[in-house]
């Protein structure tokens, strides 16, 4: 299980990656097969057999995301959403508060860690850069805010901050920007267990290498 839902966010983000390029984010409901499993795994089954092997370990990833799939219910068809109402109807009430809570708790993290990251104080064309970056930085903010997958919404952030033209931002407010946004994820990724209100279950190093 904890492969299927490992705590370290690289391996996570892997999986993740591998998934999209299968096509298989629940795409058998979308197709109104209502009886077939899901093709990604499945987050409501994982907290049961957590909870039954005692496995707590994989419980933040699962319950992150099962978070994922309520923000993903208005693109969905009416059909995929009878089918998810009855499967949530499987958790306990304890379970189902730590989920929209948690929910709650998240998107609120990650608003507050992007409101804004300003340039480096030593960078001598500081004003210019600050102002590149206000601009590119209200684009971030809603992608992050709004996506379904904040996390990976993060992560392309990352990636995004070496296309920020070089006239508008130096290169080492580039850097600075990136780094900022890496430490950022990997410290909203740890706080999972407290976000879900499952730091009393999960082990002390929770999300580290030495995790896995």
């Amino acid at each position: 299980m904890k492969g299927d839902w490992p705590s370290v966010f690289t391996a996570w983000a892997h999986l993740q990656e591998v998934c999209q390029k299968l096509n298989c984010e629940i795409a058998v409901f979308e197709h109104g097969d209502a009886t077939a499993d899901l093709r990604r795994l499945d987050p409501i089954k994982a907290i049961h057999l957590a909870e039954e092997l005692d496995v707590p370990d994989v419980l933040p990833v699962a319950f992150y995301e099962l978070s994922r799939i309520f923000d993903m219910l208005d693109h969905k068809t009416q059909l995929y959403r009878s089918w998810f109402a009855q499967k949530l109807s499987q958790l306990s009430s304890r379970n189902l508060a730590k989920v929209m809570f948690g929910r709650i708790s998240l998107r609120g993290r990650i608003r507050e860690a992007v409101d804004s990251c300003p340039a480096r104080e030593e960078c001598p064309s500081v004003s210019i850069c600050q102002h590149g970056l206000s601009r590119w930085w209200e684009v971030l903010k809603s992608e992050s805010f709004y996506d379904t997958d904040p996390f990976l919404s993060l992560r392309k952030s990352v990636d995004k901050c070496g296309d920020i033209a070089e006239r508008e931002v130096c290169r080492l407010c580039r850097l600075h920007t990136a780094e900022y946004l890496r430490t950022t994820r990997d410290q909203i990724w740890l706080k999972l267990p407290e976000i879900f209100d499952l730091t009393a279950v999960v082990s002390p190093d929770w999300g580290s290498p030495a995790a896995k």
